[in-house]
């Protein structure tokens, strides 16, 4: 199986997504950011060399990996879905804030 046959199933199957409604460290993120970062770890997984991906897959590691690029990615500062989403909404909430 090759690299986007193995990541087209675990979009079909919403595998991401799944995860992502499953810990803890989203529970407080809003749905629509949600669906965002699951994107990014799809197209993150799509940048992975071929070989990693397939070797993740056969021997049934990639749910944790795809866990902790989850994790990664909500809890710090410098990963693209803080950059891209969290800081932008948070500047944005922080004025909405200010014209009350």
């Amino acid at each position: 199986m090759r690299k986007t046959e193995i990541v087209a199933d675990l979009a079909r199957d919403k595998c991401v997504e799944k995860i992502i409604r499953n810990m803890k460290c989203c529970k407080g993120e809003k749905r629509r950011d949600l669906q965002d970062l699951a994107q990014d770890i799809y197209m993150a997984l799509l940048e992975k060399p071929e070989d990693k991906i397939i070797e993740m897959y056969e021997k049934q590691q990639l749910n944790f990996f795809i866990t902790k690029m989850v994790l990664n990615n909500v809890s710090s500062a410098n990963s693209p879905y803080f950059i891209n989403y969290k800081q932008l909404i948070n500047l944005s909430d922080e004025i909405d804030k200010g014209d009350n």
